[in-house]
């Protein structure tokens, strides 16, 4: 899945560089210096992530590797952190069974974000001094992770440990927010506060060290004018550098993403990137705007279809193309899950065809031209659009610069297949064209997209046989919902049990995983799916991973289902 039939994203490069860099960080951590056991197993897997970045950073041409840190990996740990059944990041692991449910994006997103705020809590020189003492004393034997608190100790000064249980052992995600007293803005800030907070039932403050970036007008851009550094602890944390100072458009906290944190804009920040969010001058600064836009979405705080109006607005002129690609992303969350259903198709056909202007006034062949063309492809809905996509597949209409590669020939299939517009026919011509293992599983995702009740019918025996390996389980689970036809599913809600328990029994935890990771992308949320899921809960022989499995279901659909009712609302209010 990592070697590509022709030109694909930037993104996808830099990702591919990532997964090399992280498997080489284990050459440290993992070989040279090995866990003792399996409850710091978290450190060998959120190490290598971090360092990985690290190296894309410094180490290669791709110069956005912070943007795909702060928009995928701690977006995706934080969703999973968000959950009834987040864990700490060191659990206790009784035997190897155990590692089975603690082994997740937690392990990995979360507690590389952690480690990205210990670089800054102790200092990046500090904590490279550190792992060069604690790689030094136990080379080529086991260590635990107490070894590395006393390394970093040693570096910094600083009360490690005390650290590492407010951030380690507890779970869930707080958000940070800046209060500003001044009388108007440009004036002179009489005041202003960092604000901590925490989730109901995940009630935990931690120390931050994080920055708060001040940005204002630089010509036509909003560039950082300043910064201030600090310690923060408890849930109010007064900011005397900013008293006096003359009060910017922006107010940033956590910038430069040093902290796992969620952010919320103050009111004049929130109001200035609103209407300017593509003069903020730095990537970085973009993304945990977008970050926040996004978890305010999520949090029932923005309507979905403002979210998605927003991301109309400004993301055409967004130059950084992982920005394009994560945001677009999310966009589709909004007017497919999040949102009213009914408002979605229009949406997505206007951002479609602002993103076909984009590509279509991109240079032939580069990195913006290839990425918008892959969203005007997952958003097409008009007929026009569809008649577009329906020419490019063909081999006509292509953009001067795109070639009709095996990459894009499915992109192609998955989205016209799953709106109706091709069928068994052109599948089977892309799978001619592609006879490949990938390809065999891509036609079997095709197929499960096709908005008929036969292909659901079909897809869904496919995965309760339990005979497909786990590269086709997560193609049909993904593909299966379609777009718009959520109703063709709904017959199915009731047998999730079933194929759940059937595919623990006969192809163990792995294949389990994979269902619980991605079938609910293609389920509609639907009261009759949270009550299936509450009466699956209700058993005593239930598997454990299985519950887990469920509980999330039961929580993210009862999130979505308030979510497009606050959406809906909010429409009839306008």
């Amino acid at each position: 899945s990592t070697i590509y039939r022709g030109p694909v994203p930037a993104t996808v490069l830099a990702w591919r560089a990532g997964t090399i860099l992280h498997e080489m960080a284990h050459m440290w951590f993992g070989d040279l210096v090995t866990m003792r056991w399996w409850d710091d197993l978290w450190l060998n897997e959120s190490f290598a992530t971090l360092m990985a970045v690290f190296a894309v950073d410094a180490a290669t041409d791709f110069d956005d590797a912070w943007v795909g840190f702060a928009t995928f990996n701690k977006q995706v740990g934080s969703r999973v952190d968000q959950l009834g059944t987040s864990h700490p990041v060191v659990t206790p692991v009784a035997d190897v069974e155990a590692v089975r449910g603690n082994f997740d994006r937690i392990t990995y997103e979360k507690g590389a974000a952690a480690l990205r705020q210990l670089v800054a809590f102790v200092g990046e020189e500090n904590f490279f001094a550190a792992l060069h003492l604690y790689l030094t004393q136990h080379k080529e034997a086991n260590a635990v992770f107490a070894d590395l608190v006393d390394a970093l100790q040693v570096t910094s000064g600083r009360d490690v440990q005390s650290w590492a249980r407010a951030w380690l052992e507890t779970v869930g995600i707080n958000t940070l927010a800046c209060e500003v007293e001044s009388p108007e803005p440009g004036a002179p800030m009489s005041r202003a506060t960092v604000v901590q907070s925490a989730r109901p039932g995940q009630p935990t403050l931690r120390p931050h060290q994080i920055r708060v970036g001040l940005f204002d007008w630089v010509g036509d851009e909003l560039g950082r004018v300043g910064s201030v550094e600090l310690g923060i602890e408890g849930p109010r944390t007064e900011v005397g550098e900013l008293i006096g100072v003359r009060r910017p458009p922006l107010l940033l906290p956590n910038d430069g993403d040093l902290s796992y944190a969620k952010i919320r804009l103050d009111p004049l920040s929130l109001a200035t990137v609103q209407r300017h969010l593509g003069a903020v001058r730095e990537p970085l600064a973009r993304a945990l705007i977008w970050d926040s836009l996004w978890d305010m979405t999520r949090d029932l705080e923005l309507p979905a279809h403002r979210f998605a109006e927003t991301v109309a607005e400004h993301l055409a002129g967004e130059s950084d193309t992982t920005l394009v690609g994560v945001v677009l992303g999310n966009f589709r969350s909004a007017t497919r899950r999040y949102g009213d259903p009914e408002r979605g198709g229009e949406l997505e056909s206007a951002m479609a065809e602002a993103g076909w202007q984009v590509l279509a006034s991109s240079p032939p062949g580069s990195d913006r031209q290839s990425v918008w063309l892959r969203g005007f492809i997952s958003l097409a809905t008009s007929p026009d659009q569809i008649e577009r996509c329906q020419g490019i597949l063909a081999g006509r209409d292509l953009p001067l610069g795109i070639a009709l590669d095996a990459e894009l020939r499915w992109l192609l299939v998955f989205a016209l297949a799953a709106r109706g517009a091709v069928g068994e026919r052109e599948i089977k011509a892309a799978l001619v064209a592609d006879p490949s293992s990938s390809g065999m599983v891509r036609a079997a995702a095709a197929r499960a997209s096709r908005p008929t009740a036969s292909a659901k019918r079909a897809a869904w025996a496919r995965l309760a046989a339990a005979t497909a390996n786990v590269e086709e389980v997560r193609a049909i689970s993904i593909r299966m919902g379609g777009v718009g036809r959520e109703d063709l599913l709904l017959p199915y809600v009731p047998r999730l049990p079933r194929l759940f328990d059937t595919s623990l029994a006969k192809r163990g935890g792995e294949f389990a995983v994979e269902l619980g990771d991605w079938l609910p992308l293609s389920l509609a949320p639907s009261p009759e799916l949270a009550t299936i899921c509450r009466k699956n809960l209700e058993r005593t022989d239930l598997d454990p991973l299985v519950r887990r499995i469920f509980a999330n279901l039961l929580e993210d659909t009862e999130r979505l289902l308030r979510a497009r009712a606050f959406d809906q609302s909010e429409l009839r209010a306008e």
